[in-house]
């Protein structure tokens, strides 16, 4: 049912805007990955913000994580199920899918893995070499991302399993 709504608002869209490499899928992706992403700015700013108030965080006396990375560990937290779930349910659903939802879950935080590698990469050049502000900073490094993590999920995540013949 959700699919067929999607299909529609897909179908107006194309009729705005024919763009001809945006398939249903990456349609789906680029919609609910930009919901969800939309989502982490905003607890992004609200943690880096309001409630870390742009101070360090001390964890015992061995570590200290600067505001903006904790802000990025926390709202990842989130939308790191958010995205899964949307991915399996929405954007890759495989009827020839034979792995759990335990194993996907597994894989999508691999390839997330990556993501977040890249992400904290690209924010500690942005804001601690670069000296720009945090927020701005994220955005810039999400788009980055974007492109590497919806390979990832489609070519590893949630791809359909292929028979092993020999």
């Amino acid at each position: 049912m959700a699919n067929a709504y999607l299909w529609k608002i897909y179908k107006f869209c194309k009729n705005i805007i024919d763009i001809k490499f945006l398939d249903f899928e990456k349609f789906k992706y680029l919609l609910f990955g930009s919901l969800n992403v939309g989502c982490g700015w905003v607890l992004y700013f609200l943690i880096y913000n309001f409630l870390l108030k742009k101070s360090n965080v001390y964890i015992g006396d061995l570590l200290t994580v600067s505001p903006h990375v904790f802000a990025l560990m926390l709202s990842f937290s989130f939308t790191f199920f958010c995205g899964f779930f949307t991915n399996y349910y929405l954007v890759f659903p495989r009827a020839d899918n034979d792995n759990s939802v335990r194993v996907k879950l597994m894989k999508y935080l691999l390839a997330n893995i990556g993501s977040v590698i890249i992400n904290y990469i690209l924010l500690k050049v942005f804001v601690e070499r670069l000296g720009w502000y945090p927020t701005p900073s994220q955005i810039l490094s999400t788009i980055a991302v974007t492109t590497y993590s919806f390979i990832a999920q489609q070519k590893f995540t949630f791809a359909p399993l292929r028979s092993m013949r020999h």
